[in-house]
């Protein structure tokens, strides 16, 4: 089990067998939340290279007095992920991330190796989407959305601005959506070549 932090609330994410967001008051043991993780995927955050120093997150974003600028680095990755949180959900958990810190961990779809692939991992109203080629990130944002269509326009866009082919490039989605799911039929119409990863996601935060 892990926390779910946007910029507003605060949910449990659980991966049973598939993708599943829950309320935090779902858990009646709040010593369990405390002993748990949490996974930020706020929209305000900065993704730079690793140590790059020059540019500060108060450059891009406001900081109010009930958040807080948290500074996310892994071993394994070639970025430094800064981002602003509220100071009131911190405190539920043991100690988390940003969804940004685990770029390589989510793109490495074997079938993408050799290809253009944008990844996108819906959590709880939010894609988090990903543009790699070959070895190199195009792209990488957090959309928040509420109809599949606003999700199909964001990723259409994308093409454009990237000039991908949308008969060559290929769309690898995770988290909360299956093949029956109305985001994936209306993306099938668009796009041709879907991919379903339903491995386990965030899999070295839950196990560290």
């Amino acid at each position: 089990m892990l926390g779910l932090i946007n910029q507003r609330e605060v949910h449990l994410l659980n991966q049973d067998g598939h993708v599943k967001i829950e309320p935090l008051d779902s858990v009646q043991n709040m010593d369990l939340i405390k002993s748990s993780k949490y996974l930020s995927i706020s929209r305000k955050f900065v993704l730079f290279p690793k140590n790059h120093t020059n540019d500060r997150i108060e450059q891009y974003f406001p900081v109010y007095p009930n958040e807080q600028v948290i500074h996310d680095f892994k071993d394994q990755s070639n970025y430094q992920v800064s981002y602003i949180i509220n100071k009131a959900f911190i405190n539920f958990f043991r100690q988390g991330h940003h969804a940004a810190s685990f770029i390589n961990e989510l793109t490495s779809h074997v079938i993408c190796n050799d290809q253009t692939c944008t990844f996108i991992l819906l959590l709880h109203n939010h894609a988090i989407v990903m543009t790699k080629r070959l070895n190199d990130y195009l792209f990488y944002n957090i959309f928040e959305f509420d109809q599949a269509e606003e999700l199909l326009y964001y990723i259409t866009q994308l093409y454009l601005h990237l000039n991908i082919d949308r008969e060559v490039g290929r769309i690898v989605f995770m988290g909360e959506i299956d093949t029956e799911s109305k985001i994936y039929d209306l993306f099938s119409v668009y796009f041709r070549h879907l991919e379903m990863d339903k491995s386990l996601i965030f899999k070295s935060l839950i196990e560290s």
